[in-house]
């Protein structure tokens, strides 16, 4: 059975290994730049399940609303969840369009509950 799609846009590679190591049930694509977001949108969105997009890449100032725009411009019909570290910017993506959001510490623990699959606390 093929893996589940999971594009992340996110900054820190620290992060992105951790999500790869504790989510072996989906298969994750990730961008560390909005010019490398754009690229695996393009590539991607279409089979994509999720999107989990973090508001400041790179930096502390939200600077992916574009591509969050060009997201829901494709009329995407999966999961979008905002991952900003910062509880005020998960809240103003979620009113630009996401669909979900929570902080990159559980969304593994957030996609599981997606695909029905059992919590696995680690």
């Amino acid at each position: 059975m093929k893996k589940p799609i999971v594009l992340v846009i996110e900054d820190n590679s620290l992060m992105i290994e951790i999500f790869k190591l504790t989510m072996p049930f989906v298969e994750i694509i990730s961008a560390q730049t909005k010019e490398e977001g754009r690229k695996i949108l393009e590539k991607h969105l279409d089979d994509a399940f999720l999107v989990a997009l973090d508001a400041c890449v790179p930096g502390r100032e939200a600077n992916t609303q574009d591509l969050l725009k060009e997201i829901l411009k494709k009329n995407f019909k999966g999961h979008i969840v905002s991952i900003s570290g910062d509880p005020i910017y998960r809240e103003e993506y979620l009113e630009l369009g996401c669909t979900h959001a929570c902080n990159k510490q559980n969304l593994q623990a957030f996609i599981r509950g997606l695909l029905n699959l059992p919590l696995v606390l680690i």
